[in-house]
Parts: C-alpha cells; sequence; structure tokens
C-alpha cells in the first residue's frame, strides 16, 4: 500500500512512496531536509536524497509516545511540545527533552489545557483553552460552560545548550467559547 507519494525533479514525475509501517497511528515530522514517521514504538526515516528510507536515527529514540500522544512543532530543526504542563525542546544530540528557559509567566495561567503549538516565522505561539466563570450582560454564566481561547508568542533563543523564551505577547483571542468548541488546527500565514 502506497503511504504517500514523491516529486523526482529530474524525471519531473511522482512515484508512490511505500509506508513503513502497517500501525494506523503515526505523526510525520521534519527535520534536516528528512522526513521522520513517528510512531509509539518506532521511527522510520526517508531520506529524499537516496530515495529510500534508511534505518531510525539514534538521536530520535524515545519521541514516539510524546509526538504521537501530544502537541508539537518544529522551528528551526528542533521539536518543542508540551510535556506535563511544561513546554519542552527535544536535545536530538543526547536524546533528552529540556525545559524552554523563561516562561514561567505562562504557567501561572490556572485551569489551562494547550491545544495547539505552531511555528510562526521563527517563533513559538501557543494556544490553550482558559475555563472562564464571568458575569455577560447582567447574566451569570456558569463556570464550565464556556472558555476563552488565548494566544502567546514567543520569540526564542538559541543559547548552544539551551532556549530561552520571551513573551512577545499574551491576549485572549475569543473570551466565550461554547465548552463543546473544538479547534481542530492552526496555520500560520505570512502576508
Amino acid at each position: 500500500m502506497n503511504w504517500g507519494e514523491v516529486f523526482d525533479i529530474k524525471l519531473q514525475t511522482w512515484k508512490p512512496l511505500p509506508i513503513p509501517s502497517d500501525n494506523g497511528n503515526y505523526q510525520v515530522v521534519v527535520l534536516e531536509a528528512r522526513l521522520y514517521v513517528i510512531t509509539k514504538h518506532n521511527n522510520y526515516v526517508y531520506d529524499p536524497k537516496q530515495g529510500r528510507w534508511l534505518p531510525p536515527d539514534v538521536g530520535l529514540g524515545g519521541l514516539g509516545e510524546v509526538i504521537i500522544t501530544g502537541l508539537f512543532c518544529v522551528i528551526e530543526n528542533v521539536i518543542f511540545a508540551e510535556r506535563g504542563g511544561k513546554y519542552k525542546w527535544y536535545d536530538s544530540r543526547y536524546g533528552v527533552w529540556l525545559m524552554v528557559e523563561n516562561l514561567e509567566n505562562l504557567y501561572k495561567f490556572r485551569y489551562r489545557e494547550t491545544i495547539r503549538l505552531v511555528n510562526h516565522g521563527g517563533k513559538l505561539v501557543i494556544m490553550w483553552h482558559q475555563k472562564v466563570g464571568l458575569k455577560y450582560q447582567r447574566c451569570v454564566i456558569r463556570s464550565g460552560h464556556f472558555k476563552s481561547i488565548m494566544c502567546a508568542v514567543i520569540r526564542l533563543a538559541f543559547l548552544g545548550t539551551h532556549i530561552s523564551g520571551e513573551v512577545e505577547k499574551c491576549d485572549t483571542i475569543n473570551s466565550l467559547v461554547p465548552k463543546s468548541c473544538k479547534l481542530l488546527t492552526c496555520l500560520s500565514v505570512s502576508l
């Protein structure tokens, strides 16, 4: 079964790309011009220059469970994810997750649920739901029936062995969203 297709620039044709695994639960990450297919138990690497699947890179061990079950994005060949309510980055040289430093101000928001991490021109955008209980137009809105959608834009500094973040902007995008509303995806668009 074909999992995707690859475009051959020289021949100007598409050719099938067979699926590396029969496991239906996977994520795809592009790092350093390679395509990584990450499952809970295995990582697969496709090198388009060689036109074939390679043995998994040792440096990406331990990514499966986090990538499959969590939120992540890639900025400058670094994977960022939420793990345990904190924002971390993956150091592929050592196969470990490290904290993004200086984001303590984001953790003060209680009752939050991160919904998306997005690469916006090299900045990390974090979107989350915030539970609300407030008065609105002389009516009391019960806590738990509505939520707000919040967004923070983080400027990242890559400092060798650690990464520091600075909150540039933190705002409410929509302050009165029904609890049943689900944000499916976020895209960064530059004009």
